[in-house]
C-alpha cells in the first residue's frame, strides 16, 4: 500500500531472494534500529553471495569443456546426434549458481551464451563427425529477452554456415502458459542458425508443446522429470512417446545414468537416451 515504508518495501524485495542470515539476540538488544541490522545483514549476504558467483563464473569461463555426448537408439545403435553437456566439474559449478539463484534470466543466459561459444569452439575446429548434428540446450527467456538475444545472435553468426548443418536448438524452460504461437515465434529467431528445432517439455505431457505447430522434430525430456513418473507409472511413457509419434515427433530423455537405466528408457518407450557424461 502507499502507506508502506520505503525501508519495509526494500526489506521485503531482498527477502525474495530468499537469502539466509543470522542476527544474534545480543545484537538486537543493541541496536537502536532492528531494521537497518537486518538490512545490513542482507547487503552483506548478497555481496558475498555475488562475489562467490564471480569467482566460480570466472573459472567456469576459463576451464570448462563442452562434451559430445553420445544419443542410443534401441538395439544398440548410436543416433546421428550428439548432446553438447559440459565436463563434470564445470556442471557442479553450474548447478551450484542455479541452486543460488533459481529462475534467474540473465544467469541462464550466461551460461547458454558460454555454452554456444564452446560449440561454436567445436565447429571451427571441425572435430564433429561429418554426420552429427549436436544438440545444444537454449533457455527460452535467452530468446524472450532482446539483451540476451542480441548476444547469442552474435555467437550464432560467427559459425552459421557450419552450424546450419552441425547445430540443433533444443529451447528448454518453456512457461505453461505461453501459447504454441508465442513459443512458435520466439524459437523462430534461432532457426536460420540450427539444422532444426528441439522442444523441452518440463513435464511428462505434451501440453502447450506442439510439435507440429513448432516443427520440431523431437521433443526431449530431463530423466528425474521422467523418473518421477515412471515410478507410480510404469506405462506411462509408453503412452507419452506414442501420443509424440502420431505428431510425427520423436522423444529424447536427456541426463540419464549409464548403464541398464539408458536400456530401461529405450525399453519403456522413449526413441533416444542420452546419458550423463
Amino acid at each position: 500500500t502507499k502507506d508502506i515504508d520505503i525501508k519495509i518495501k526494500d526489506v521485503c524485495e531482498v527477502a525474495s531472494e530468499a537469502r539466509e542470515i543470522e542476527v544474534a539476540p545480543e545484537e538486537v538488544a543493541g541496536s537502536d534500529d532492528v531494521l537497518d541490522l537486518v538490512m545490513g545483514r542482507l547487503n552483506q549476504a548478497v555481496a558475498a553471495a555475488q562475489e562467490t558467483e564471480r569467482k566460480t563464473m570466472a573459472q567456469i569461463v576459463t576451464n570448462c569443456e563442452v562434451l559430445q555426448v553420445d544419443v542410443s537408439m534401441a538395439k544398440g545403435k548410436e543416433a546421428p546426434i550428439a548432446l553438447a553437456d559440459f565436463d563434470k566439474v564445470t556442471r557442479t559449478g553450474v548447478q551450484a549458481m542455479e541452486r543460488a539463484r533459481p529462475a534467474s534470466d540473465d544467469l541462464a543466459a550466461e551460461i547458454d551464451i558460454l555454452r554456444l561459444g564452446r560449440c561454436a569452439e567445436l565447429l571451427c575446429q571441425n572435430v564433429l563427425e561429418a554426420q552429427r548434428i549436436l544438440v545444444v540446450h537454449l533457455d527460452f527467456s535467452t530468446l524472450d529477452h532482446r539483451r540476451f538475444l542480441d548476444r547469442y545472435l552474435q555467437v550464432c553468426q560467427s559459425v552459421v554456415e557450419r552450424s546450419k548443418t552441425h547445430i540443433a536448438f533444443n529451447v528448454r524452460n518453456i512457461s505453461k502458459d505461453f501459447l504454441p504461437a508465442r513459443i512458435f515465434e520466439t524459437a523462430n529467431l534461432v532457426r536460420p542458425y540450427c539444422r532444426f528445432i528441439l522442444a523441452e517439455m518440463n513435464e511428462l505431457s505434451l501440453g502447450n508443446i506442439d510439435p507440429v505447430v513448432l516443427q520440431a522434430p523431437i521433443l526431449t525430456c530431463n530423466h528425474r522429470n521422467v523418473e518421477a513418473l515412471l515410478s507410480n507409472q510404469p506405462e506411462a511413457l509408453k503412452h507419452l512417446t506414442s501420443e509424440i509419434h502420431s505428431r510425427k515427433s520423436r522423444l529424447l530423455v536427456y541426463d540419464a545414468p549409464q548403464g541398464e537405466d539408458a536400456k530401461r528408457l529405450l525399453t519403456l518407450g522413449s526413441d533416444f537416451v542420452a546419458s550423463r557424461p
